[in-house]
C-alpha cells in the first residue's frame, strides 16, 4: 500500500503477510489471499480502518479520524491502487477481498476522492 522498503542489513524489517481473509476465518495461507504490508498498514488493515474495492483500489473508512500530519498519510491512501503483485503472482482474489469487505472493514466500500469515506 505504501510501498514501505526498509531493512537492518540484509535483513528485511516492518513488512508482513496480511490476511485478507484472515487464517482463523478459513483464510488460506496462499499468496492469493495475502498482502505484504507494512507493519502499520496491516494492523489498519485487520482492525478494518482500510479495505479494498473490487477493482483493488485502497478504502479508508469515513470513521478514521487522523489526528496529526502523519496520520493525514492514511488519508491519502485513499482511492489509489495497490501497488502491482510481483510478476508471476497472482493479484489479491476478490473473493477474499469481498468477505473482509462484509466482515471487518468499517464504512463504504467505495474510494472518495476526498479520502476518509467523507
Amino acid at each position: 500500500m505504501c510501498g514501505f522498503d526498509g531493512a537492518l542489513g540484509r535483513t528485511p524489517v516492518g513488512i508482513e503477510a496480511a490476511h485478507v481473509r484472515w487464517h482463523s476465518q478459513d483464510g488460506p495461507d496462499d499468496v492469493a489471499n495475502g498482502l505484504a504490508l507494512c507493519a502499520l498498514h496491516h494492523v489498519l488493515l485487520d482492525l478494518g480502518v482500510l479495505g479494498l474495492t473490487a477493482d483493488r483500489r485502497i478504502c479508508v473508512s469515513g470513521l478514521y479520524v487522523a489526528r496529526n500530519d502523519a496520520g493525514k498519510a492514511v488519508d491519502a491512501l485513499a482511492g489509489q491502487p495497490l501497488l502491482a503483485a510481483r510478476p508471476g503472482q497472482p493479484a489479491v482474489d476478490i473473493s477474499y477481498v469481498s468477505w473482509h469487505n462484509v466482515q471487518v472493514f468499517k464504512g463504504s466500500h467505495e474510494p472518495s476522492p476526498w479520502g476518509a469515506g467523507r
